[in-house]
């Protein structure tokens, strides 16, 4: 009988062995299947909160304040836009009265160049006649009279210029766009 109960305790024993590293082995995995659902846990928490971040009523009244402010921005983007085709025009529009007044500007240099030598021609014509025959005095004071005439055609044709470019430069100075260039 005693090797029957030596036989049933190294039976047991070796039971008692083996149960022992199959509980050893299965706390390991046990462990590590703890320490994979602790990290996925964490994980998921993490998400919760970021969550949670994202419904709390303070947060989505600040992300619809911000898209409210986008969408303010974009329709002042329009706005400029569409009223940059206005500027556009108006630019268009000024730029086509300055090429007039250089226009006019560029008309009136040669007439003021052709009076300067009209004027030169005149002194020296008129000298010339006075020192050569004091006896045409009635022809030269009706070329006189004549050179005159001319002289006051061209320089009420200047006259005229001048107060259409005048007009002209008020008119760009008294425009929204004028007012801003020349600020008054």
């Amino acid at each position: 009988m005693k090797s029957k109960t030596y036989w049933i305790m190294a039976v047991w024993s070796i039971l008692w062995l083996v149960g022992i590293g199959s509980q050893i082995k299965f706390s390991m995995n046990h462990d590590e299947l703890r320490n994979e659902l602790n990290a996925k846990n964490d994980k998921l928490e993490s998400r919760i909160k970021v969550y949670e971040k994202l419904a709390d009523p303070k947060s989505v009244q600040l992300y619809v304040s911000e898209l409210n402010g986008i969408l303010d921005n974009m329709t002042r983007l329009i706005r400029v836009v569409e009223s940059g085709e206005e500027i556009d025009a108006f630019f268009g529009k000024m730029e086509n009265d300055i090429k007039a007044v250089k226009s006019m500007v560029n008309n009136i240099y040669p007439i003021v160049e052709e009076l300067d030598n009209s004027v030169e021609a005149y002194i020296v014509r008129n000298n010339f006649r006075m020192e050569a025959a004091q006896e045409n005095i009635d022809e030269l004071i009706d070329d006189a009279e004549s050179s005159d005439l001319r002289l006051i055609k061209k320089f009420d044709i200047i006259e005229n210029d001048l107060r259409d470019i005048r007009n002209i430069l008020n008119e760009i100075e008294n425009s929204k766009i004028g007012s801003k260039i020349f600020k008054k």
